[in-house]
């Protein structure tokens, strides 16, 4: 689901971009996708949280479905991102787990003038009036460090 359900009080945090990227050597193996179409010819490493059948690619005013087929379904971002770097296949992961790499070229965008997928993140829970001082101070800290650390992204570790 990609709404919280109405019984909970969900307090968006942050937007999180998901980003088709992969290791350069299995680019140069597998050759570069130029359009949506070619990906149905590439092993994708999945996140399982993420549901990819209606997904869609936009670009300008136009949209294409997002076909991946997988050869790595996972719910661990960091096996995610280590299968990707790797070279088992291009990877749909989230903009806070592959940034770094993308910008370190050990990971290269694929289609970056395409987007896809940008989930929000919340804290949820179920009551107002049950909800400990501390959960909700570090929920509000929390709401501030990723406010203020852009569209993609938990603040750095450290």
């Amino acid at each position: 689901a990609t709404e919280p359900a109405p019984h909970l009080i969900a307090r968006p945090l942050c937007k999180v971009p998901f980003y088709l990227v992969a290791a350069p050597a299995y680019l140069q193996r597998a050759g570069h996708p130029q359009q949506p179409a070619d990906l149905m010819r590439h092993a994708a490493v999945v996140p399982s949280y993420v549901a990819t059948g209606p997904l869609q690619l936009s670009q300008g005013g136009r949209s294409v479905p997002l076909h991946l087929p997988p050869a790595l379904l996972s719910d661990d971002s960091n096996l995610s991102l280590h299968a990707v770097r790797a070279g088992m296949g291009i990877g749909f992961l989230p903009g806070w787990l592959v940034d770094a790499d993308v910008a370190q070229g050990q990971l290269v965008r694929v289609l970056p003038q395409w987007s896809a997928l940008t989930v929000t993140l919340y804290a949820i829970y179920t009551s107002r009036r049950y909800l400990a001082p501390k959960v909700r101070s570090f929920i509000d800290w929390l709401s501030q460090e990723l406010a203020g650390s852009g569209e993609s992204s938990p603040p750095e570790k450290g």
